[in-house]
């Protein structure tokens, strides 16, 4: 829990080994390695050369979800995530996702879209009174991608960011009693009709001004 109230997640990472692979991946001398035990995931921008590994690692690990996926996101909308999630309920997977029950931005997009994803597929959702900055998804209790990099289109298409998925039965557990601890905490929503209270057209501007950052800037 942050200074503010927030919920949030920290990773730090050790050792030599750990810190040059960080370097390497952050300089793109190396490619991203999903068969290791943990490895870096990044959206780089430098000039005309652009790097975007986030949401393709994402939409991977969401197809090869076979029972669960569980969900801590600050900022949600991106329609590729999104239809991957419908997928992934449809052929029987559980979806779980922790929600901020009033963002502290971008609020009425974060209500359409979870509205939508609920009207679609069987997700359970749950709010929390916290505000909700944590950026993470675990798939099937076993693999778990986090770090800076939300699921808008803004932060998929067009942010720089540093994401970090690991395979470690130690921290994959930690952030299981964690996310079950906030979960029990929060209010399970009962009823679609929870996320249907939210300005129609400030989402709706909302949504275009991050497409419209993706596209032309």
């Amino acid at each position: 829990d942050r200074h503010r109230g927030y919920f949030d997640y920290m990773i730090r990472i050790e050792g030599r080994e750990a810190i040059a692979r960080l370097r390497q991946r952050q300089s793109l001398s190396v490619a991203y390695d999903a068969s290791r035990s943990f490895d870096f995931c990044l959206n780089v921008i430098e000039g005309s050369n652009q790097t975007f590994e986030i949401k393709h690692e994402f939409l991977r690990l969401m197809d090869e979800a076979r029972e669960s996926i569980v969900i801590e996101m600050a900022y949600i909308g991106d329609p590729d995530i999104s239809d991957k999630l419908v997928e992934a309920a449809k052929r029987g997977v559980k979806i779980d996702m922790l929600f901020s029950r009033e963002a502290n931005i971008g609020n009425d997009i974060n209500y359409h879209a979870m509205h939508e994803l609920c009207r679609r597929a069987p997700i359970r959702a749950y709010l929390t009174p916290k505000m909700i900055h944590s950026k993470l998804m675990m798939v099937d209790e076993e693999t778990v991608i986090m770090g800076s990099a939300n699921f808008s289109v803004f932060s998929m298409q067009k942010a720089e960011e540093l994401n970090v998925v690991l395979r470690s039965q130690s921290v994959t557990a930690s952030i299981r009693e964690a996310l079950e601890r906030r979960m029990a905490a929060s209010e399970k929503v009962e009823d679609v009709a929870t996320f249907s209270h939210y300005n129609h057209f400030i989402a709706a501007l909302q949504q275009l001004h991050q497409k419209l950052n993706s596209w032309f800037n």
